[in-house]
């Protein structure tokens, strides 16, 4: 039997940065395999997990109407030698409908046992956790991610809500989604309150849901390429962009979530960016892309 551990979140809040921090300062968890699953097509964070990752993309393993789960986590048990596998959820994803699909394939638990199921949250002011309130009940571990972006009295409100929703909870604060092994546990306690999370999930559609890709965006400077980004985030709702984009002879990774855009000088490793929204997304992208 193989232990899984599971990491869920909102689209942005740091999740596969975490796994890579986990991997990359751990012994136990540094050969891993990842079992990730992006919305979109295009995974434009495999090459910064690495080897020994099972790409689910292109959909939402939450309400696909397919079992890309199920063969996702058999080939993760017939193919993979290490004990622990990490499931990363689309930040789109209901965690709840997600452990229902798994929890009745009747191999399920013959093969895996859950060993903890880590939630990840984006810092940002004015966040409903009561909304997040499920999610909390079927996890062992929060991460409150981007500690960076509050202030102390605002983190210290968020940890004494997340506790009144689930005293016997694991916080840890973090920036940069800089975990270490002892942040995570291993005894879960999911099977205890799934009954309650599944009567308070709110079982809705994805509100962002919808994406694009581009490819070899081309812009004379950053200030050029940041102005053109805030009109269209004025006018349009945007979750998530992330990839790469062309700054004068640069090829810059840019990322953008939690209201926060990112450029860097770190090499993207493709010539695409996800864009991420509702849907008008299509409308944005071509804002965007206009000369």
């Amino acid at each position: 039997m193989k232990e899984l551990y599971l990491f869920h979140g909102d689209l942005g809040s740091g999740k596969t940065t975490a796994i890579q921090h986990l991997r990359s300062s751990s012994n136990k968890f540094q050969n891993a395999p990842v079992i990730e699953n992006e919305l979109a097509s295009e995974n434009i964070d495999e090459d910064k997990l690495g080897d020994n990752v099972y790409d689910i993309s292109g959909l939402c393993i939450c309400c696909s109407t397919g079992n890309e789960l199920q063969d996702a986590l058999d080939k993760a048990y017939q193919h993979s030698e290490d004990e622990r596998i990490i499931l990363e959820t689309t930040g789109a994803a209901n965690i709840i409908n997600v452990l229902k699909r798994a929890l009745v394939d009747p191999e399920f638990k013959d093969k895996y046992n859950i060993a903890s199921s880590i939630h990840v949250i984006g810092l940002q002011d004015n966040l409903d956790l009561e909304k997040k309130r499920s999610e909390i009940l079927v996890s062992d571990v929060v991460i409150l991610n981007k500690k960076d972006l509050v202030d102390q009295e605002t983190i210290n409100k968020y940890k004494k809500q997340v506790k009144s929703i689930k005293n016997n909870i694991e916080i840890c604060v973090t920036e940069n989604s800089r975990i270490h092994e002892e942040t995570i546990t291993e005894d879960s306690s999911l099977d205890d309150y799934l009954a309650e999370a599944v009567a308070e999930s709110r079982d809705t559609e994805h509100e962002l849901d919808r994406y694009e890709v581009i490819e070899n965006m081309d812009f004379s400077s950053e200030e050029e390429f940041r102005n053109r980004i805030n009109e269209v985030l004025k006018e349009f709702r945007i979750a998530r962009m992330k990839g790469s984009v062309n700054i004068g002879e640069d090829k810059r990774f840019v990322e953008y979530s939690s209201g926060k855009l990112r450029i860097e000088d770190e090499n993207p490793g493709s010539d695409k960016m996800v864009v991420i929204g509702d849907d008008n997304v299509y409308e944005a992208v071509q804002r965007i892309q206009k000369t």
